[in-house]
């Protein structure tokens, strides 16, 4: 389920046994501009949560394809929310219409196990089979070479350190990727890592 601490250290548990998420499988949650929350089920696909209105359903969810939401990640600058899946890739979503723009679903890219936005607006997919882009100008996605050691790894997580490198996090170990200078450096367990997840 789902638990909201208030500033004054109040909790509130959300379950399906006391509200309308139909599933306790929350695997993300994501802010869009207007401060809608937008949750993520393994199960059960997407709810959006206000004040005003509380849980609901996302009304468009059978354009996403899959039940098995399982990241977001939120473009406020954009405008555009994104919504990873295992099993049917990924879909934009305008979060004010609440309707699904593009799904993007290919060999590639049909498990999607990781969202992340970088400072200049780039999509950054986690696969089951390495670290994928989205490019908004071709409306596709596109590999990006971060290595022989990330690219057939499944990839659990991204991060932009401050000076601009992107951190991915593998089930081989971890990468850093730096554009500007058009190197990457991988590190495992020989590196001081307690292991390679």
């Amino acid at each position: 389920g789902l638990l909201r601490i208030g500033k004054d250290g109040s909790r509130k548990a959300f379950t399906a046994s006391n509200s309308p998420l139909s599933n306790d499988s929350v695997m993300a949650l994501a802010f869009d501009g207007s401060g809608k929350l937008w949750v993520a089920t393994y199960l059960d696909g997407l709810f959006t949560y206000t004040p005003a209105r509380g849980f609901r359903r996302f009304a468009d969810a059978a354009s996403i394809g899959s039940a098995n939401t399982v990241c977001l990640a939120c473009d406020n600058a954009g405008g555009l929310l994104y919504a990873g899946t295992y099993g049917a890739g990924m879909s934009i979503i305008d979060p004010k219409s609440e309707k699904v723009i593009q799904t993007l679903s290919q060999d590639i890219n049909k498990w999607v196990s990781a969202l992340y936005i970088d400072r200049s607006g780039m999509v950054w997919l986690g696969t089951y089979n390495g670290p994928l882009c989205y490019n908004h100008a071709l409306g596709r996605l596109i590999t990006y070479n971060v290595g022989d050691e990330a690219l057939q790894a499944r990839v659990y997580c991204f991060h932009e350190a401050a000076d601009g490198r992107i951190w991915i996090g593998t089930g081989e170990g971890l990468t850093a990727c730096d554009r500007s200078r058009g190197t990457v450096r991988f590190y495992a367990e020989g590196d001081a890592l307690p292991s390679n997840v």
